[in-house]
């Protein structure tokens, strides 16, 4: 009854286990892998026959879709995952229980287009609205959001985490690019002049943290080292 996939996520501790949400708002978690010694056919057979495949459905009187989903990884013995919808509401979701263990009091009115766990911070998590220039602290143990931070005035149009739990690469409507270490709310790199129109998206290499690459309206891709640019 499900009519396509809208998005899809890797458990971190085991690379044959994932989840992946549907436009009903239904979200499956796989295991391919029977036992350690199983070949790729039978991995194969795994997802067509839906192998370990569990379910959560989440419901809701408004009309929505799963935008965004994000693994806690930090401990291997919880599968806790953060959901974000299209109406602007998140969900915490056990998977190994597969129930919902806190719905958070909705914050703006676009969609939710980022979350991540700050692992260093026990139970908190950031999410970014869709347009919006402001990003969203949180804990999964209360409801409403713990604060709310406004970069500048240029809506956010991607942010990436690095290795370093507290740091976050993240690039604007103005086509800026910045280093944000949410732990002591300090951006403690800046490029201004990165490109003349909004940045569409950014990465950063997963070899070297040190570099990383932009993309933008204006038609350029530019390749960075934090080391020539830092301030």
């Amino acid at each position: 009854d499900d009519n396509f996939c809208n998005y899809f996520k890797w458990y971190p501790f085991n690379i044959n286990e994932f989840v992946y949400s549907t436009n009903k708002n239904k979200i499956y978690y796989y295991s391919l892998l029977k036992n350690n010694n199983a070949d790729n056919n039978s991995i194969i057979d795994n997802i067509k026959n839906k192998f370990l495949s569990k379910c959560v459905h989440i419901k809701d009187d408004e009309n929505f879709y799963i935008t965004i989903m994000d693994f806690y990884d930090l401990d291997i013995n919880n599968k806790y995952l953060l959901v974000g919808t299209s109406n602007s509401k998140i969900y915490l979701v056990d998977m190994s229980k597969l129930e919902i263990t806190n719905k958070f009091n909705k914050y703006g009115k676009t969609p939710i287009e980022y979350i991540f766990w700050l692992n260093n911070q026990p139970g908190s998590f950031i999410s970014v609205n869709e347009k919006s220039e402001k990003y969203i602290k949180w804990n999964v143990s209360k409801s409403n959001y713990s604060s709310i931070k406004k970069l500048n005035d240029f809506i956010i149009t991607s942010i990436k985490k690095f290795d370093n739990e507290s740091n976050f690469l993240i690039s604007n409507q103005n086509g800026e690019v910045f280093i944000l270490n949410e732990l002591n709310n300090k951006i403690n790199y800046i490029i201004k002049d990165s490109h003349n129109q909004s940045i569409l998206d950014l990465k950063i290499n997963s070899n070297n943290e040190d570099l990383f690459i932009t993309a933008s309206y204006d038609g350029n891709i530019r390749l960075y080292s934090i080391k020539d640019n830092y301030k």
